[in-house]
């Protein structure tokens, strides 16, 4: 099969899970290639299918990203497809989850042109919290801050000038590693990692992590709440100081899925990738 990974042309980092990716592709007698959604030259046609991995840049016009995304629909299979990209770009999911009895990490969202930044701040339970755009990837925008402190209070008002954003927690739980993040490819929930916090312009550090029956069952209750069927996900989840579990992302567009964490992860994605 002919396979393109979906990049953009000006990537800021590596993406660790290219080079065993394309490798495991062309051992299994492929033809892989990374090409760029924000190169106009690039010819999809030529895929028979693609897949989503390093489009990092998508948040800075996600309205341009699904259009071009609908139209390479029509011309070769992409993966994951534009319905689910569309209902997963936008943060607002993880209310939806909460809605369907999902524990999510307490998230306020504020929409884009709110003058009630004050109000917001003054009637905040958290010393401290999280703020970050509501379309966003990696650490892009995202700020540790006090609840009262009017560097904040100004923060927020720049953020919403422009944009819907997400005010959360800030946990100690995350700060010390109790982030887990489950890898489901085509069905299996095949390995696990932590991350250490990462904030605006930061490094990311990954390490490997058992995955627990109770990891398992909080994933599988996630995908259950799901409207679609799921080719691959990553499902990252707090692990609380009362031992209870808390979604703080579901990603669904280009998650990095850190195949040098599990060969059997990546032969499953292949797998499935080339039938």
């Amino acid at each position: 099969m002919r396979i393109g990974l979906v990049g953009m042309v000006n990537r800021i980092e590596p993406d660790p899970d290219e080079a065993p990716l394309l490798r495991s592709l062309h051992d299994h007698g492929h033809e892989a290639a990374v090409i760029a959604w924000d190169d106009a030259d690039s010819d999809l046609s030529h895929y028979d299918r693609c897949v989503l991995r390093a489009t990092w840049n998508y948040y800075r016009d996600p309205d341009h990203f699904i259009q071009w995304l609908r139209k390479a629909a029509t011309v070769t299979e992409v993966w994951h497809e534009p319905d689910i990209v569309s209902a997963n770009i936008h943060k607002r999911y993880l209310l939806e989850l909460a809605e369907r009895g999902v524990p999510i990490v307490p998230t306020t969202l504020v929409p884009a042109g709110s003058h009630e930044t004050t109000e917001i701040l003054k009637s905040c339970e958290w010393p401290e919290v999280v703020i970050k755009p509501a379309i966003g990837a990696g650490s892009w925008e995202t700020h540790r801050a006090r609840c009262d402190s009017s560097t904040t209070e100004q923060l927020l008002a720049n953020a919403i000038a422009t944009r819907d954003t997400l005010i959360q927690p800030f946990l100690t739980e995350v700060a010390n590693g109790a982030e887990v993040n489950v890898i489901v490819i085509d069905g299996m929930i095949t390995h696990a990692v932590r991350k250490a916090p990462r904030w605006h312009d930061g490094t990311e550090a990954v390490t490997a992590a058992p995955l627990e029956p109770r990891h398992r069952e909080f994933a599988a209750s996630v995908l259950s709440a799901v409207d679609h069927n799921l080719r691959y996900a990553r499902i990252d989840m707090v692990e609380m100081r009362d031992g209870t579990l808390r979604l703080s992302e579901l990603e669904l567009i280009e998650p990095s899925l850190f195949f040098d964490h599990s060969p059997v992860a990546l032969d499953r994605f292949v797998t499935m990738l080339t039938s």
